[in-house]
């Protein structure tokens, strides 16, 4: 078995992935090169050779469970703010109940990431409180309503929360990132 080595951590060249006919430069992608060539470099590219081009190397994937936390979070505000968008516009009629339903969806695909169940129940616990307080805070009737002195943009689809974006930088090389919400 060989393996492909590094041999100039100095220079940068993002690899374009022959199938997709490019490659993602993204926030993740550009710090870990900074941080670290060495690590961007396993983490990225370095693969076994006669396999398949995966465009991740050799370093597993990890996921914090503080980032696992704040990902759970943000697909509950999803929920939560989704549902007070109709016919295009933000109605400020946010519901708690879409934000929990959100949270359910997400966690049955995030809870095998957990090795404890102590755990992965605190943490649950943990972003089910955040979204009801978050709620008693800013929803309506709140404390400190968002709407309608705040907004969230949107399209015909719906608000531009948690959207990926994706720009060009040149032919086959994109960069990419995640937008929380424009609000106005």
């Amino acid at each position: 078995m060989t393996v492909n080595t590094f041999t100039d951590p100095t220079r940068f060249e993002p690899k374009v992935d022959p199938e997709k006919g490019g490659t993602s430069l993204g926030n993740s992608y550009l710090n870990t090169w900074v941080r670290c060539p060495r690590k961007w470099y396993n983490q990225y590219f370095r693969r076994v050779e006669n396999e398949k081009y995966t465009g991740q190397g050799i370093e597993e994937f990890e996921v914090s469970l503080p980032l696992l936390t704040g990902t759970l979070f943000h697909e509950a505000l999803d929920g939560w703010y989704r549902s007070s968008w109709v016919d295009g516009k933000d109605t400020g009629e946010y519901k708690l109940q879409a934000g929990i339903d959100k949270l359910k969806a997400q966690w049955s695909e995030q809870k095998l990431r957990y090795t404890s169940d102590i755990e992965a129940n605190r943490d649950y616990n943990r972003v089910l409180t955040m979204i009801e307080n978050y709620h008693a805070v800013y929803g309506p009737g709140g404390s400190e309503p968002d709407w309608p002195n705040i907004k969230i943009a949107g399209t015909a689809e719906g608000p531009l929360v948690e959207s990926d974006l994706r720009f060009e930088l040149k032919p086959g090389y994109w960069y990419t990132g995640r937008l929380d919400a424009i609000c106005y």
